[in-house]
This record gives structure tokens, sequence and C-alpha cells, in this order.
């Protein structure tokens, strides 16, 4: 990957989670278009930028179903 190149990221984490939030952070210092899925939402305090969180529980009302891994 050239230097300097924007991602498009999409992580899938605990939005309520310091290192979640860490990373996030950092990714988007360096500009790179963020988003996020969680079941729970970060804290306004944490400003991730430009990080669009989408939040599980609401994505199942509007009819997505989860998958759960391991059930």
């Amino acid at each position: 990957m050239p230097t300097g190149e924007k991602l498009r990221i999409l992580a899938v984490g605990d939005g309520g989670s310091i290192h979640t939030i860490r990373w996030l952070k950092r990714l988007d210092e360096r500009g790179h278009e963020l988003h996020l899925v969680t079941n729970r939402r970060p804290l306004p305090a944490d400003d991730l930028g430009g990080t669009v969180v989408y939040d599980i529980r609401k994505l199942e009302q509007a009819g997505v179903r989860a998958v759960l891994v391991g059930e």
C-alpha cells in the first residue's frame, strides 16, 4: 500500500471499550474513513472524529438479522 493512501475501514467491536476507541482515534488521525458496528455506543466525550457508528440493536429493529457465531 502506498504511503498516504486512505482506506475505508469497517470495525466491529465494543464501542464502550477504551481499546476500540483508541484504535479508531489513531486511524481517524491518519485520515481513514471509519465505520464502527457495535452493541455499545461510545460516549460523546470519546469524540471519534468522523467515525460513523452503527448500533447493532437498531439495525436488528430495522429488520437486519444478526448472526451469532457459536450458537
